[in-house]
């Protein structure tokens, strides 16, 4: 049984809670072992939850903003605010983390290349080269989904080698990050920049060659990909 007691400050008011927090799946399901992190006045506290999805903190600041991530295998991460009614001594919260979903794409590649520069695009670029079908992931349309290298001309090595998936507007606060699934690897593409009016996440691939080398072999040819949203 909780402890509901009330902590009171010397002025008579109360100050503190607790704060008990359910973390369910979207069938209703309990999601077990998720790392809760709170953040207020500075400061972090973690808790992980039980058997039945709960995790409790006590000694939780009232009429003050609570920060929380919640995270999960196999699960999208959760993160909001909370501020607990200063007289509420026992505040109860929902959360309910989703499973990443799979979206099945079809990539006809394209290429453009400069030799004398060594400048080397390869994929779906909007309005440029290439096509991919759908047009959008998660009602955002896709302006580009491809690979971005520079090659030293006297060595041969790339000195750039960037694989990105971008998205008309500001997708920032409802995507965090995207994995792809492309030539049989997964990438997951976790630095993100809005510039433009469009979203950039993108990931340096240093001297894997794995996709420049794929699209290469398939120019003009259509492939299979995915992009997972996390």
């Amino acid at each position: 049984m909780f402890n509901r007691r009330l902590l009171i400050d010397s002025g008579g008011q109360q100050t503190y809670s607790v704060l008990e927090i359910h973390v369910d799946t979207p069938d209703g399901g309990h999601v077990r072992s998720a790392r809760v992190e709170l953040t207020y006045n500075g400061e972090s506290n973690l808790a992980n939850t039980d058997n039945k999805g709960i995790a409790v903190f006590y000694g939780v600041p009232t009429g003050t903003e609570i920060s929380y991530t919640i995270t999960a295998a196999g699960y999208n991460a959760a993160r909001g605010k909370w501020i607990i009614p200063t007289d509420a001594e026992y505040e109860t919260e929902y959360v309910v983390l989703s499973p990443p979903v799979n979206y099945n794409f079809e990539l006809t590649i394209g290429q453009n290349y400069d030799v004398e520069m060594g400048f080397y695009q390869s994929g779906f670029f909007k309005n440029d080269f290439g096509r991919i079908s759908p047009a959008q992931f998660m009602q955002h349309t896709i302006e580009k989904v491809g690979i971005d290298a520079i090659m030293d001309t006297m060595t041969g090595m790339y000195t750039a080698n960037t694989l990105t998936v971008a998205l008309t507007g500001d997708t920032r606060s409802s995507i965090s990050q995207i994995t792809i699934y492309v030539a049989n690897s997964m990438y997951t593409l976790n630095t993100v920049i809005y510039n433009g009016g469009v979203t950039y996440y993108s990931l340096e691939m240093l001297e894997d060659t794995t996709v420049i080398d794929y699209f290469d072999r398939r120019n003009g040819r259509t492939v299979d990909i995915q992009l997972i949203d996390q």
